[in-house]
């Protein structure tokens, strides 16, 4: 049995077209887009997480602190509190002493290994008594203090 060539028009069917090839390029393209998307996203939101567990580790200090001075501490006693005052993502934590409680923050840095979404951004922990401790942009407004400027989406559950 002898086999023959395929004509002309057969060809045309055998691969694909120009036009095909250029939708699933742009397909392709999309979807690596939103996968890029996600996981920026993603590693904003561990970076916050990272930042958010270093600075709730000035809540015990404080709390000791005000519990057996009645004060808030300064500066210099915060920092000798809190004598870590960065991590690979905060460049500083700053205290306040607000007219209603106590607030601290931690600013983003700005280099490297920082999502872009986070860099020179805030989060802040603040409390009305020592005992209890807020991160949510309402409660904070409410003693006086300065909400976060990390965008919410990237926030824990409970600072939003």
């Amino acid at each position: 049995m002898k086999t023959s060539k395929p004509e002309k028009a057969e060809y045309a069917q055998l691969g694909l077209s120009l036009l095909k090839i250029m939708v699933l390029a742009g397909i392709a393209g999309i979807l690596a887009e939103i996968a890029l998307l996600v996981y920026q996203d993603h590693v904003a939101r561990e970076q916050v997480s990272e930042a958010y567990i270093f600075i709730s580790k000035v809540k015990s200090p404080i709390t000791k602190f005000f519990t057996g001075n009645g004060i808030w501490p300064t500066k210099d006693q915060f920092n000798s509190l809190q004598p870590a005052q960065d991590n690979k993502y905060v460049s500083t934590i700053t205290p306040v002493i607000l007219t209603s409680g106590f607030q601290v923050t931690a600013t983003f840095k700005k280099n490297v290994g920082v999502s872009t979404n986070l860099v020179n951004s805030t989060i802040v922990l603040a409390t009305k008594n020592g005992q209890e401790w807020i991160c949510d942009d309402l409660s904070i407004t409410e003693i006086g203090g300065t909400i976060s400027t990390t965008p919410s989406k990237y926030r824990p559950e409970n600072c939003q």
